[in-house]
């Protein structure tokens, strides 16, 4: 581990979004010293790269040696010496349920641990009921972040509890994270936020991925992609139907469509019989969603809205293009025409024509491919630029 100036510590509590987390405090690590820690529940913690069996996990915080059994052997690779993880297991997530008082205990016994350690910036990542409790019992002189990834929840999903909750916790006095700088403004107007405590930092590409190898899990090559939780507002529907257009408008068509990832699906039963498109309809193993996203041609988010989306880091950190209706503000890190394309949202047509373009052009994908590179290296996803400014808000 290194050390730093004062030999100051970050104090990193996430509730999920592993990838990000993960990719964030590597970045982090360069500039300050930081210790993760993730607080998990129930018998398995399964979200997105982290999929791990935790039932023999004890509850409460665990020491750095307890919490590094239990973790992949590729995460351990990436993290290397740079940061130092540990869990605090309780029984459940929600604060309502018959639990929460023996939850709340756990809460109660691990922060008063952490407490005794010297992190003069508290930085939480990610929702959930209990960062009220931590924000509480964490009490003292230190700056407190709050990295928020949905201020509101997405079209047919959510409800007004959690909106109650989320404003009754913002109360406690945090400074606020959010990726887009579109983010920035809508979570100012939306809460009536002091736009000094708002801060707007992009994420980088989630090369954590890279770490684990590819598990062959579909037969066939030539593809377009769509991965991720399957929900309504992802406007899956739309993208079948583009694709399907595509049929029509260029007979010369013969990329096929993948659509990975758990949740219902409320299509017509024929489309999935249908030959040209296939559906892995299940949670992806890490090694499974690498292997997809490392062989397809490009990524499509057909969203019918977003906040922001992991899925694009995901895409970049394998250089992949990514096709996306232009909401929320993945104007800001998809750039038009040169890492990717934007196009007008429920408008199958369009989309159409930009996956013939690029499904019958290999030069085209190359060059996003080239462009998708140097937006990486030079552009504001750069994570030694985004490591220097969590350097700077931490501080100031």
């Amino acid at each position: 581990m290194k050390e730093y100036a004062g030999n100051k510590r970050v104090l990193m509590v996430a509730f999920g979004h592993p990838e990000n987390v993960l990719s964030l405090c590597k970045a982090v690590s360069l500039n300050a010293r930081i210790e993760l820690v993730f607080v998990v529940s129930k018998e398995r913690f399964r979200q997105g790269i982290m999929d791990i069996d935790i039932s023999k996990m004890p509850y409460g915080l665990n020491s750095y040696h307890d919490s590094l059994r239990f973790l992949p052997r590729e995460i351990k690779d990436f993290v290397g010496a740079s940061f130092n993880i540990r869990f605090i297991r309780i029984l459940s997530k929600s604060l309502l349920r018959r639990n929460g008082l023996k939850n709340l205990r756990l809460v109660v016994q691990a922060a008063r641990q952490l407490r005794k350690e010297s992190y003069y910036s508290v930085h939480y990542n990610g929702s959930s009921a209990f960062v009220g409790y931590f924000r509480m019992l964490l009490k003292g002189k230190r700056k407190t972040l709050w990295t928020i990834h949905d201020y509101i929840p997405h079209s047919g999903e959510g409800n007004r509890f959690f909106l109650v909750l989320r404003r009754l916790t913002m109360m406690l006095g945090f400074e606020y994270i959010q990726h887009y700088s579109w983010l920035r403004d809508r979570f100012i107007e939306y809460f009536k936020a002091d736009p000094k405590k708002v801060h707007h930092v992009y994420s980088g590409t989630f090369d954590v991925y890279k770490q684990f190898d590819p598990l062959k899990c579909i037969e066939i090559k030539d593809y377009i992609l769509f991965f991720g939780r399957i929900s309504p507002y992802k406007g899956i529907d739309t993208l079948i139907d583009a694709y399907l257009k595509c049929k029509v408008k260029y007979p010369g068509f013969t990329a096929k469509l993948c659509i990975a990832g758990s949740g219902d699906l409320w299509f017509d039963d024929n489309l999935r019989d249908h030959p040209d498109i296939v559906f892995i309809n299940r949670y992806m193993q890490t090694n499974e969603l690498v292997f997809l996203v490392k062989n397809c041609r490009f990524v499509v988010l057909p969203y019918t809205d977003s906040t922001h989306s992991a899925v694009v880091m995901t895409a970049y950190a394998f250089c992949k293009p990514v096709v996306a209706t232009d909401v929320g503000g993945l104007q800001e890190v998809i750039l038009n025409e040169k890492t990717g394309y934007l196009v007008s949202k429920n408008d199958p047509g369009e989309m159409a024509d930009v996956f013939i373009k690029l499904a019958s052009d290999d030069g085209l994908i190359d060059q996003c491919r080239r462009n998708i590179i140097d937006f990486k290296l030079h552009g504001p996803i750069n994570w030694d630029k985004i490591s220097k400014q969590m350097k700077e808000i931490y501080e100031q």
